[in-house]
Formats: structure tokens, C-alpha cells, sequence
């Protein structure tokens, strides 16, 4: 008896050790990661830095004027924060914005990698298509993120853009793709940008 049981003792411990082992490989996720955007007006033209809307919509001929990257820009009065959270494929997030238009919409878009709000870097690829945001009567707008992303996006070389005019009805069903397509893409081409704020990865 003694024997048998000195026999099986060898099988049961190299069970017992596969067992532990196995529970102790468990996949790791990676870390989340957050993010804070402040979101300010994007200067049309460096000669007329300082100057309001108000002052540069007075000016005859005042048109949106095109970046050193092909992007039209747009003067607005408005500024916002935002606030985003990576969790491997899960982006939520939250942005808010004052001092638009009153009962206005306005599309907005997450753009990168390897861009930024400085005028030279303003990438024209969406990441992610954000949903628009849309002022209550005081000017007030405050969007909610919640999507799936097959990419990093909460990283640095990132910025959202706001934009002066609505994602156009026919093209609404994209908000949320992960990037963008080249065709909604070129639908937007034409809507300037009017707030602009670079993702800013908290440590």
C-alpha cells in the first residue's frame, strides 16, 4: 500500500505544480491611460493674434483662412477643456465647451498621430470621429465619448479639433468610427476648425 501510494506521488505533485503554473500565467492588460485637452481658439492668421471674433467678422472680406497643413481655420470666441480615458480598446471621455454660437452644432474630431495644434502640425487624419457637440440657448455644449478603438489614442501627437459647422446629416452615422474614412474625411474638408487642444497624457 505504501508502495502505491510512493508511486503516484511524483504524478500528483506534477499536476498539482501544472496547476499553479497555469493560474499563475493569466494575461496581463496594460495599463489605462487619461488625458486632459485644454481646448482654446485656433488663430487664423499670426498678424491677427489678439483680436476677437467679433473684430476680425467686422473686417470686410473676413474669410476662414487655410493652415500651413491645407486645414481652414475659423476666429471664434468659445474655449473648452476635455477630459479622455484609455482602457486597452475602451475610450470614454467627456468634453465641454462655452461661449459658441447659441443653439449651435459643431463637429469635432480627435486627429494624430504625430500631430498637434501648433499650426505646422495640425494633421488633417481623424483618429476618431467625436460626436457633435450642440449649444443649449446660453452657448453651452458638453459631449460624452464612449467608443470602441482599435489604436492608442491617448497619447501625445494627438489633439481634438472642434469645428465650425455639424458633422452633415448624411455623414452623422460615422460619428464614433475609429479612424476615420477617406471619404468622411474629405466631407469635412471644407468645415473650419475653431477650437483646437492637444491631448496631454497625465503621469
Amino acid at each position: 500500500m505504501n508502495a502505491q501510494v510512493l508511486q503516484r506521488l511524483p504524478l500528483v505533485f506534477g499536476v498539482t505544480v501544472s496547476v499553479v503554473a497555469i493560474a499563475g500565467c493569466g494575461g496581463s492588460g496594460g495599463s489605462a491611460k487619461t488625458a486632459s485637452v485644454a481646448l482654446k481658439p485656433v488663430e487664423s492668421i499670426e498678424s491677427m493674434q489678439g483680436m476677437s471674433k467679433r473684430e476680425m467678422e467686422s473686417m470686410p472680406g473676413m474669410k476662414p483662412t487655410k493652415g500651413p497643413t491645407g486645414m481652414l481655420m475659423a476666429p471664434s470666441d468659445a474655449h473648452g477643456k476635455a477630459s479622455l480615458r484609455q482602457d486597452g480598446d475602451k475610450l470614454t471621455g467627456t468634453i465641454t465647451v462655452a461661449g459658441l454660437e447659441p443653439n449651435s452644432r459643431h463637429a469635432e474630431h480627435l486627429h494624430g498621430p504625430d500631430g498637434s495644434c501648433e499650426p505646422k502640425k495640425m494633421v488633417s487624419n481623424m483618429a476618431v470621429v467625436l460626436p457633435d457637440l450642440v449649444a443649449n440657448s446660453q452657448g453651452e455644449a458638453t459631449a460624452k465619448v464612449d467608443f470602441t478603438v482599435h489604436q492608442q489614442v491617448v497619447e501625445p501627437g494627438y489633439f481634438i479639433m472642434v469645428h465650425e459647422e455639424p458633422t452633415p446629416a448624411a455623414e452623422r452615422d460615422q460619428i464614433g468610427s475609429a479612424p476615420a474614412s477617406p471619404a468622411f474625411m474629405q466631407a469635412l474638408s471644407t468645415n473650419p476648425g475653431i477650437l483646437c487642444g492637444d491631448v496631454e497624457v497625465s503621469k
